[in-house]
């Protein structure tokens, strides 16, 4: 696996390498919606597809480097955050700009990363745009470090990436290391948290079975959010029986969320695929596995809408929905949030919005110290 290399152009550059990456995911995101509902590739598709998002690319690229135009044109070795105060570690000095390249994605160090004198925290995220998925952390205010990975527009390559022994492992030392040359050397990961958008579920699947388990009281494992992902499939393709086999990684982490071990926050939309479970009839299984059953409510609030820099041009405006919740279900520190929706602008507003939902009760859970009662850190507001 190669050695990632500290990225040190300008910031003209990184911005508009940004843009070419978060047009690309665009397109992947949206043919990726569309070919699960058709349950099969679909070449006409995709050329409609990408003939429709071409032009929304285009603005966003356009956009982003009329923007670079006015950055800061130092190099990113003299764009530094302030000394982060905390015991012999005041010294910390950390790059917030830029990005360093990893297997699979970039690693970024977003403005609300201030590490401790005891470590730092970690998100790793699978697939979305690079850009919508940092300004969301940073509206959520979550103090952590943050790895992106973009591997395929399905969830198989997620899941084979991180099937080889070791694969897990082998990321978080390249994360390491590339956060030793941002300014923290010897630093210790204290938590983390494994969070995703659609198909990149099937990393986190593949983690939870294959990772080299720690001992408990040294796991850094800490919370994990699965925005619109999580499919069950059936056995033999009968729509009434769902394989447990298919899900029971997601299975073992909601009884332990249940239990209070570890938090498990989960979304999902109305969109069925037809040929394996939904994400709203996978979800409701993982309910049933823990003994609860949805816990529908047409009075829950609207979660408030999120504008951010890097959505402008995700959704056409007229077709941006809200995000309106039919159930929300709570069992010790599992939560299961439902949304209306079956169209693909439904479906990406569980990316754009993420900072509102998901990530909210990430960003409640870490605003304690690593070590706190964290037993009420999903709570209804």
């Amino acid at each position: 696996m190669a050695v990632p290399s500290e990225v040190v152009a300008p910031a003209e550059k990184a911005r508009h390498r940004a843009s070419l990456v978060a047009a690309v995911v665009l397109v992947v995101g949206a043919i990726a919606v569309l070919l699960a509902r058709g349950g099969q590739d679909d070449r006409g598709l995709v050329e409609r597809v990408l003939a429709a998002v071409k032009p929304q690319s285009a603005a966003f690229s356009l956009q982003l480097a009329a923007q670079a135009a006015t950055a800061d044109p130092r190099p990113l070795s003299e764009q530094v955050a302030p000394p982060v105060a905390g015991g012999g570690k005041a010294g910390w000095q950390v790059k917030i700009d830029g990005h360093v390249p990893i297997e699979g994605g970039v690693l970024h160090t977003p403005s609300t990363f201030h590490p401790g004198k005891d470590g730092y925290d970690l998100i790793l995220h699978f697939h979305g745009d690079v850009a919508i998925v940092r300004e969301s952390v940073e509206y959520a205010g979550i103090n952590a470090a943050l790895a992106i990975i973009n591997v395929g527009i399905r969830s198989g390559p997620y899941r084979k990436t991180y099937q080889a022994p070791g694969a897990f492992e082998a990321l978080l030392g390249q994360i390491h290391a590339a956060l030793e040359r941002r300014g923290l050397p010897k630093a210790k990961l204290r938590r983390l948290a494994l969070t995703s958008w659609s198909a990149g579920y099937g990393a986190i699947e593949s983690i939870l079975e294959n990772r080299q388990s720690p001992p408990p009281d040294a796991d850094p494992l800490d919370a994990i959010v699965a925005l619109d992902g999580v499919h069950a499939g059936f056995v033999d393709g009968d729509p009434e029986r769902i394989n447990e086999r298919s899900v029971r990684a997601f299975v073992r982490a909601a009884r332990a969320a249940a239990e209070g071990q570890i938090m498990l926050s989960l979304t999902h939309s109305a969109i069925d695929p037809g040929v394996y479970a939904s994400t709203r009839r996978s979800q409701f299984y993982l309910l049933e596995q823990v003994g609860a059953r949805p816990n529908d409510n047409a009075m829950l609030p609207i979660p408030p809408r999120v504008e951010l820099d890097a959505a402008r041009f995700a959704v056409a405006p007229e077709k941006k929905k809200a995000m309106v919740p039919t159930s929300d279900t709570r069992v010790g520190m599992l939560r299961v949030q439902g949304f209306e929706g079956i169209t693909r602008e439904h479906h990406a507003a569980h990316l754009t919005q993420m900072a509102v939902v998901g990530l909210a009760d990430l960003a409640k859970r870490w605003s304690k110290p690593p070590r706190a009662d964290l037993s009420d850190a999903v709570v209804a507001e």
